[in-house]
């Protein structure tokens, strides 16, 4: 599957697909060809039945519509690189009919962690079991509203502590900073002289997070360090919720439009106002009940 995985890629970069796509695609597919071997299905014997169970085992762990709908595109283009090559010529994947159809009004529906789902969060990475790195994971992805791709990539020179600034390198290359509130700064500074000054890798790695295994932690981890510390709730957390609670807790508190776009580093405020400006699923509930 590893070769498969590697001439998918070629494939695609001779497609002319960018360096983002690449590896977005790659990470989807790298998820399906794990599953289909874990089932012993050989890529030849992919069928519509095959694809229509993975959509629903990933639609049940708690993906975002538009998450599941890019996984959808990436099999997409896993389907007509098999068909190029003559590794399974059938049409497995119909994106008119695979992809999740929207509602109209719920097209831009903003999934948030509520109050009480946040004080559970915060309340978990208090306890001691949990190290001084997934707390610092949390606050960054709570306080600064980054994208997990940006949080992987976080360096130790990203960081002006005489500020209290951190810098983030955004989609296209583009430098944003972001002010730290003191609790942010404190979980940081507790983290680099501590347990990431132990670790193996500290001096030779510019990256903040690090793992046992590598100097630099994959968006993978991430998530994996969410699932453990949410693990005994009803609720699954992941990156992306955090950045859009970040943001929604700002403009609820009066913060203007302008300064939450510059902070989450969109192209536009129109990209912030698709977002933000639009109810969530709480306050619709919340409407409701008044009738």
């Amino acid at each position: 599957m590893e070769k498969v995985l590697k001439d998918f890629k070629q494939w695609l970069r001779l497609d002319g697909k960018s360096k983002k796509t690449i590896e977005n695609y790659s990470l989807d597919i790298g998820q399906f060809l794990s599953w289909i071997t874990e089932r012993n299905i050989n890529l030849s014997e992919i069928s519509r039945e095959h694809i229509l169970n993975y959509k629903v085992e990933i639609m049940n762990s708690g993906l975002a519509v538009v998450t599941v709908n890019k996984k959808i595109n990436s099999l997409r283009s896993l389907n007509d690189f098999l068909i190029e090559k003559e590794i399974n010529i059938k049409r497995v994947i119909k994106p008119g009919k695979d992809r999740i159809k929207i509602a109209g009004g719920s097209e831009n529906n903003v999934d948030v962690y509520s109050n009480e789902e946040l004080e559970k969060i915060l309340s978990a990475v208090d306890e001691e079991e949990v190290s001084t790195r997934n707390k610092l994971i949390v606050y960054l992805l709570l306080y600064t509203g980054v994208r997990v791709s940006e949080l992987v990539n976080i360096k130790i020179s990203d960081f002006e502590l005489l500020t209290g600034e951190l810098k983030i390198v955004g989609k296209g290359n583009k430098y944003r900073e972001i002010p730290m509130n003191q609790k942010l700064k404190k979980a940081l500074k507790k983290y680099i002289n501590t347990e990431r000054k132990e670790n193996k890798h500290a001096e030779d790695s510019p990256y903040l997070l690090l793992t046992e295994r590598s100097p630099k932690m994959h968006r993978d981890t991430v998530n994996y360090v969410l699932r453990k510390i949410c693990k005994n709730f009803n609720f699954k957390a992941n990156p992306h919720k955090f950045r859009h609670t970040s943001f929604s807790i700002l403009l609820s508190k009066g913060v203007d439009i302008t300064t939450i776009s510059q902070l989450a580093g969109h192209n536009s405020i129109e990209t912030t106002n698709k977002y933000y400006l639009n109810t969530t699923k709480e306050e619709k509930a919340a409407a409701v009940s008044l009738l």
